[in-house]
């Protein structure tokens, strides 16, 4: 399939403590972060990444977190229009259906917007109780590069996150070049976010980015940051630390290209 990708995307990575329960002050936070990234002279972000919920903390009671799913979007909406950057984050909003279901929202600066469901519910806590699943997401195109959106607990399904191989007449190629992973993973699971972002971009021959909260939320559990990017070989290209920060990372559309052509494990993907 020909495509003519940006040579370069930036993206920019912003580790967010959520005010539990306080969408104003969580976006306003998340806002002061992400500007000296956006009004700088050069390499400004052509996409911008959250964590999971971030405005109001994962695990807030449902009837207070669906309040401010409006708001959020319109904060999304106006930081997307400013910045020329698509801004991506979840909130607790309702569907089509009427049903509570954690949305990313992928918003892009001229207005239009697309979104996925998550899919997987955690059942430890109370989301799988209180929200629906999503159905199956599908890549979304930026600057000619496809991206996967996935949402914390979706880390953790290999077969769900697999990439293929898209045969076409124009030709083959591959379904994305960057899986996305906004989360709300605690410190005691830390070990096993990095192990699997390492392993879902050397299994799909793409980027994996994950974004992941820190601090300590109302119920007591602690939140590790970590957020990482990783290049399709496993490098670490950038990790964060266990406190808020933003960074603007570069992939690198002619190194994800040589590397599948040199190392064409895909051909071999069963169907």
């Amino acid at each position: 399939m020909e495509r003519n990708p940006k040579p370069v995307l930036h993206v920019a990575l912003l580790q967010t403590c959520p005010a539990w329960g306080d969408a104003g002050a969580s976006c306003a936070a998340a806002e002061r972060l992400l500007r000296p990234l956006t009004d700088a002279a050069a390499e400004r972000p052509d996409l911008v990444v959250l964590p999971e919920m971030f405005a109001t903390g994962f695990g807030l009671p449902l009837q207070e977190a669906l309040p401010a799913g409006d708001a959020v979007l319109r904060w999304m909406r106006t930081v997307a229009a400013r910045s020329g950057a698509v801004v991506v984050g979840t909130t607790a909003t309702r569907d089509g259906a009427g049903r509570a279901v954690n949305r990313l929202w992928w918003v892009r600066p001229d207005g239009s917007e697309a979104h996925y469901d998550k899919r997987h519910l955690f059942g430890l806590g109370t989301e799988k109780r209180d929200y629906a699943p999503g159905a199956p997401h599908e890549p979304v195109e930026i600057a000619g590069w496809r991206v996967m959106p996935n949402i914390c607990y979706d880390l953790r399904f290999p077969d769900y996150c697999r990439n293929r191989l898209v045969r076409a007449a124009s030709g083959t190629g591959y379904a994305y070049d960057v899986a996305l992973f906004p989360a709300s993973w605690p410190t005691a699971r830390i070990a096993h976010w990095r192990l699997l972002l390492q392993a879902r971009a050397v299994e799909n021959m793409a980027y994996a980015l994950g974004v992941n909260r820190v601090g300590e939320d109302a119920q007591g559990l602690a939140h590790g940051g970590c957020s990482m990017a990783v290049s399709p070989k496993g490098r670490v290209l950038w990790q964060g630390g266990d406190r808020e920060e933003a960074v603007c990372v570069a992939l690198e559309w002619q190194a994800l290209a040589a590397y599948r052509q040199k190392f064409p494990v895909a051909e071999d993907w069963t169907a």
